[in-house]
């Protein structure tokens, strides 16, 4: 898997003041990696000195191998950035805004056009102006903006803000649909619970500082008190006795392994009882995060 974003040991400072304190991270090419932290935290400032918008006070950002201090234009040739609400002109359709764009780059392919209008699923309306446009199809529009340079670095900044459920399953598939095509995205947001649905890595930073990187699902598993918890349900768990931790009138939990699962599993059929499901509970990412930042809630 190639590697498409490294941070090493990035420090940022606004006078006297520290922002950012030796973040490192990688993002590597397939991934969506949320990056998450409390307000103030450090996520605007780190999208910024990706984006060569702010300059590093030491360390280095590499994109696509290149570093973006000495080779900034080659660095950023092949990354697409929407940060919150996508500008457009609103009085121009969405094709001309595209068609716009596209020329300055100086091209002209209306078969390349027509491909990223059909990606981002605006075939029906991309000739109606924006301006009649909903927030969920203007964040489409924007991120078919975002990838008229053929990025493989994709750089969101709060892309659910404002959207409806619809706009956010239409983001979240899109999104998936990149990944599955080898495009690294990046995504800061504040909406853990959609994060959750299509994230695979996730990077906490508190107080400019990175606290944990970790698969999603790993990171879930790093935080439980006490393994994993699993769920037992069967026809009834009357007169199981104190021996067992009852919910309910049909389950019965159990807190460890999976060998700790078998073992509950087998006494139960020794019991006579039938046993309908096995599931293993999860931490929400949500949790985790709280978890792993003391409560130190996203505002």
């Amino acid at each position: 898997m190639e590697t498409i974003v490294k941070c090493e040991n990035v420090n940022k400072k606004i006078g006297s003041k520290q922002i950012l304190k030796d973040v490192s991270f990688e993002v590597n090419s397939g991934d969506i990696l949320a990056f998450i932290g409390p307000n103030g935290a450090g996520k605007t400032t780190t999208i910024k000195l990706m984006l060569g918008l702010q300059k590093i006070t030491s360390g280095n950002i590499y994109i696509n191998g290149y570093d973006i201090k000495k080779n900034f234009v080659k660095a950023i040739s092949k990354v697409g950035a929407i940060v919150e609400n996508p500008d457009s002109y609103m009085y121009l359709s969405g094709y001309d805004n595209l068609k716009m764009a596209q020329n300055l780059y100086g091209r002209k392919d209306k078969a390349e056009l027509e491909a990223i209008i059909k990606k981002i699923g605006l075939e029906n309306r991309i000739h109606d102006k924006v301006s009649k446009y909903s927030l969920g199809m203007r964040q489409r529009l924007g991120i078919g903006l975002a990838l008229l340079n053929h990025p493989n670095l994709l750089i969101l900044d709060e892309p659910t803000n404002g959207l409806d459920p619809e706009g956010i399953r239409d983001l979240r598939n899109l999104l998936k649909s990149l990944a599955k095509e080898g495009m690294a995205i990046f995504v800061s947001s504040h909406n853990l619970a959609e994060l959750e649905s299509f994230c695979n890595k996730v990077v906490i930073i508190q107080n400019g500082v990175i606290i944990d990187s970790a698969k999603t699902k790993d990171l879930k598993h790093d935080v439980s008190d006490a393994g994993s918890i699993y769920t037992i349900v069967v026809d009834s768990n009357k007169k199981l006795g104190k021996k067992y931790e009852l919910v309910d009138e049909d389950k019965v939990i159990v807190k460890g392994n999976k060998e700790n699962v078998a073992k509950v599993v087998s006494e139960l059929v020794v019991l006579g009882k039938k046993i309908y499901l096995v599931t293993e509970q999860e931490l929400s990412l949500e949790e985790a995060f709280l978890k792993k930042t003391g409560g130190n809630k996203i505002d």
